[in-house]
């Protein structure tokens, strides 16, 4: 399946007319998501078996490379490492001044499938649009399908900030139906352009919806709406 992407001004160079691609993320995949993709019928594993595997995989990875040892996988690998400075060959290791990291690089599997990507170019959406990317409910760690009434939820993306002042801004859900009066949410906890921090309405009913971010430049009255790529069940 191809990827979409456009090109955006690159800011980080001094030609003027520099474009950067920009890849259009359609959605996030959990550890859940990836066990309902394995767990299928007729497979040999059941959900809760992949899942205690994981962990046990997790575990296992961290023990090694917590011992100083490099873990080699296809798919990825985990190598341990010092940073810091040593002004001299007796200085020992200070944990205010050196700090330990375990660096992670693509395995062969993954440098393999890097070669098999393919992109197609679609129209650049305006920097200036909001774009609502991915929405988590805080309660159930349920990304980008789900949110519960009365739960808070957390929403990422770019230019989501908006005057909430004015009701024709915010974060909205919207009935997928296209039938059904759009329910603007009024509790917003975080108002940043990169985050939005915000409550579900403990009586709000149960369906499908699309969640959408409705922004004003300033200074400006065109109405910018921007909607996240998954549709979200209200449970």
């Amino acid at each position: 399946m191809d990827i979409a992407y456009s090109l955006v001004d690159n800011k980080l160079t001094a030609g003027p007319h520099d474009r950067r691609a920009q890849v259009h993320i359609t959605g996030t995949a959990t550890i859940e998501d990836l066990a309902a993709d394995i767990v299928r019928p007729g497979s040999t594993i059941t959900r809760a078996e992949f899942l205690a595997m994981y962990e046990e995989l997790k575990t296992a990875v961290i023990r090694r490379a917590q011992r100083g040892e490099n873990v080699v996988t296809d798919l990825f690998v985990v190598r341990p490492s010092l940073t810091g400075s040593w002004p001299d060959a007796q200085d020992a290791f200070d944990p205010e001044r050196h700090q330990g990291r375990l660096r992670l690089s693509a395995g062969t599997a993954l440098r393999r499938a890097e070669t098999e990507l393919r992109f197609v170019q679609v129209r650049a959406v305006s920097q200036s649009e909001p774009r609502p990317e991915q929405v988590e409910d805080l309660l159930t760690e349920a990304v980008n399908t789900s949110l519960r009434p009365g739960t808070t939820a957390q929403l990422r993306g770019a230019n989501l900030k908006h005057n909430p002042t004015d009701p024709t801004q915010g974060v909205f859900l919207v009935p997928a139906t296209g039938a059904g009066t759009p329910a603007r949410l009024e509790r917003i906890l975080k108002n940043t352009p990169s985050e939005q921090l915000f409550l579900v309405p403990p009586m709000f009913p149960a369906g499908s919806y699309r969640l959408e971010v409705r922004i004003k430049l300033r200074g400006g009255n065109n109405l910018r709406t921007g909607t996240l790529p998954a549709a979200i069940t209200i449970e």
